[in-house]
């Protein structure tokens, strides 16, 4: 995603239904919201950001989950420990019970293990 895509994205329609996996109609008012709440400043700089990341290592502790529905981060570009198959940008809320679940047992087994 380019900055230059940042008005794009902050509208809800088809392109951004489809970029975030809003494929419901409690996804789209969700993601309605979410647009309208985003700061346009912040998305531009975000873009950049992400557009610009260039980590080569895994970050020490870190857990990733990440869909492979993903328009947004592509899982392609990613190296997650879990993916979710069908998990899009908003896997979190569209997916909660499977993420809670995964979470749950991840921090069951980091406690257990201290």
């Amino acid at each position: 995603m380019s900055p230059l895509s940042a008005p794009l994205l902050k509208s809800a329609n088809r392109i951004t239904y489809g970029y975030f996996g809003a494929d419901t109609p409690e996804l789209k008012t969700l993601l309605k919201k979410i647009l309208h709440d985003t700061d346009s400043k912040f998305l531009k700089w975000a873009l950049i950001r992400m557009s610009g990341w260039d980590r080569k290592e895994k970050v020490e502790n870190l857990f990733h989950i990440h869909g492979s529905a993903d328009k947004l981060i592509p899982i392609v570009i990613v190296k997650p420990d879990i993916v979710i198959e069908g998990g899009g940008h908003l896997m979190v809320y569209a997916q909660a019970d499977q993420i809670s679940k995964i979470l749950n047992d991840r921090l069951t087994t980091i406690h257990s293990a201290e």
